[in-house]
């Protein structure tokens, strides 16, 4: 049986030397399809007083602004990484208890494979080259 207090202890050990720069998730939530407003300014269309003497200025202003709508870009909700100004070590020195430290193991894909009388094996490191899409920001994160 493998002590888990020296499991712990090399975990431990091994994450304090982690010196490379600490990754999170964040979702970008894309840009949505505009359809929603566009049936507005539709409906606005259809509404309008053609005898009125503004017709022609309002009509004017609601067909540019159904058009640049239309022509905005639609981008699907992706996840991007984003580094924090911390590094793992300093992230993992910040976790206080065990099903902390377990639950940013998991969240962060590494896998310690242990067996009697060898150092454990820890794989799936988080790094900047295994993350689909990276960037660096100033924008507050949530951690």
């Amino acid at each position: 049986m493998i002590p888990l207090a020296w499991l712990d202890s090399k975990m431990d050990e091994a994450m304090r030397g982690r010196i490379d720069p600490y990754m999170t998730r964040v979702i970008d939530p894309g840009e949505k399809d505009h359809q929603d407003e566009i049936d507005e300014i539709d409906l606005e269309i259809d509404d309008l007083d053609k005898s009125a003497p503004d017709y022609l200025d309002r009509i004017t202003a609601l067909v540019a602004e159904r058009k640049q709508l239309a022509d905005a870009p639609v981008k699907e909700p992706s996840v991007i990484w984003v580094q924090t100004g911390e590094t793992y070590a300093h992230r993992w020195a910040k976790l206080a208890s065990d099903s902390q430290r377990r639950e940013a193991l998991q969240d962060w894909g590494i896998t310690v494979y242990a067996v009697k009388g060898q150092e454990p094996r820890i794989e799936g490191y988080p790094t900047i080259e295994r993350m689909p899409i990276y960037r660096q920001s100033d924008a507050t994160v949530e951690n």
